[in-house]
């Protein structure tokens, strides 16, 4: 974990020179750190919560200060030996202890390159924890004891649409519960799961400032249709909302101005394999579309008509459908 845990680091001091928006200040709760690790050797006894000196598993937090989060980290020492699998979900415990029960919005960013040692005694109690907390879990994985099996396996479709993004380049292997139960957790918490390959530090800084929201965006308001708002980073960021890839959701960018809650009217797609057609403008009955060879002009029909999909030319509206004419069946 030696390139991550660098990598992070100077995530962490970025955040703290003011060079991510989203970090322009600090959680109200504060910063927690937990680290994690598995001393014992293979084939021993491994107690469930483990029993060992507490250098193994170290925290920080919460505090509202950034530089002591990153003086902690830069004194995070990697411990050779046994951890593989080791006690992740022991590490993501003690960092709940700390944080208060119903602290909506909370975010735990969970680095690992192996797979959880204590899975099938800790997910269950966890998952409540989660819960209870309010917090998402975010894991940021560059392996699970070898190549990490796809999250899209056995979650949801939208889900991993929307939550997964997978940036490796040498494929999946077929796991087991021990790394679902990442997936399992991210999925019923409302996080993203990102997966990458081992790399230099600076190459895991650049997947993570690329990919992850790290801090918060300036409001908790949902932006777009509610309840979910909108869905994706481009229809979210075309109306100047604050979009946060770690967990998937659109925020208003400020409490004292407007934020949009419109559907996003997309134009129709004009391919450069349509020679001549005729598309709909969805914003405008009277008006429609022509594409030829991927250019795209908009066009008024004559007037009283309307534009006919059915037939893709301008028509009466007593002869075209609903929602732009009248005809009925």
């Amino acid at each position: 974990m030696i390139s991550e845990i660098s990598a992070v680091k100077q995530w962490m001091q970025n955040c703290v020179s003011g060079s991510y928006a989203t970090c322009a200040s600090a959680p109200t709760g504060g910063w927690i750190v937990s680290t994690f690790n598995d001393p014992y050797p293979s084939g021993s006894s491994t107690p469930y919560p483990p029993t060992f000196p507490s250098s193994f598993f170290t925290r920080f937090g919460p505090s509202t200060d950034a530089s002591a989060v990153v003086d902690f980290i830069d004194d995070i020492a990697v411990h050779s030996g046994y951890d593989c699998p080791e006690y992740a979900f022991f590490g993501n415990k003690n960092a709940l202890d700390v944080i208060p029960d119903d602290n909506g919005g909370c975010k735990i960013y969970f680095f690992s390159d192996a797979t959880a040692k204590d899975p099938s005694s800790a997910l269950a109690p966890l998952i409540a924890q989660f819960a209870a907390k309010g917090c998402s879990f975010i894991p940021v994985l560059t392996g699970c004891c070898h190549r990490c099996e796809d999250p899209c396996a056995s979650l949801d479709s939208t889900y991993c649409h929307e939550h997964v993004v997978d940036d490796r380049s040498f494929g999946s292997s077929s796991g087991g519960f021990e790394e679902r139960a990442y997936y399992d957790l991210a999925y019923v918490t409302g996080g993203s799961i990102y997966l990458t390959d081992k790399a230099s530090a600076d190459d895991l800084l650049k997947f993570l400032e690329d990919k992850i929201t790290l801090g918060f965006c300036p409001t908790t308001s949902i932006a777009g249709p509610l309840p979910e708002g909108y869905t994706s980073k481009t229809d979210c960021e075309s109306t100047g909302s604050c979009w946060d890839s770690s967990v998937g959701k659109c925020y208003c960018s400020s409490a004292n101005e407007t934020c949009s809650h419109h559907p996003i009217v997309k134009k129709p797609k004009c391919l450069v394999t349509d020679v001549h057609t005729f598309k709909a403008d969805p914003e405008d009955c009277t008006r429609y579309y022509e594409c030829a060879s991927g250019r795209q002009w908009n066009r008024p029909c004559a007037p009283g008509t309307v534009f006919d999909p059915a037939v893709g030319v301008c028509n009466h509206s007593y002869l075209t459908a609903p929602p732009c004419g009248t005809k009925t069946d």
